[in-house]
């Protein structure tokens, strides 16, 4: 199977697509946020994996957070 030039550049084109889709921002700017956060933190020797799992933390924190304080004002 030849796979060309031109059907893995629309594999990158959607896996970037994916990322943002999950993370609202390109794979470059989240690049950026983790070398500002290391520059940040010398002392840290923090992966981008582990970075990019903190990202996605804070993101699911925020809606359950945001749930939680939804069904509060219904309740209550």
């Amino acid at each position: 199977m030849n796979i060309g030039e031109k059907r893995q550049k629309v594999k990158e084109t959607t896996s970037i697509t994916r990322f943002k889709a999950f993370y609202g921002v390109e794979p470059r700017t989240m690049k950026e946020a983790y070398d500002s956060f290391i520059d940040f933190n010398s002392e840290d020797d923090t992966s981008l994996k582990d970075f990019l799992m903190l990202v996605e933390w804070l993101k699911k924190c925020e809606f359950v957070c945001c749930i939680s304080r939804f069904a509060q004002h219904i309740l209550y």
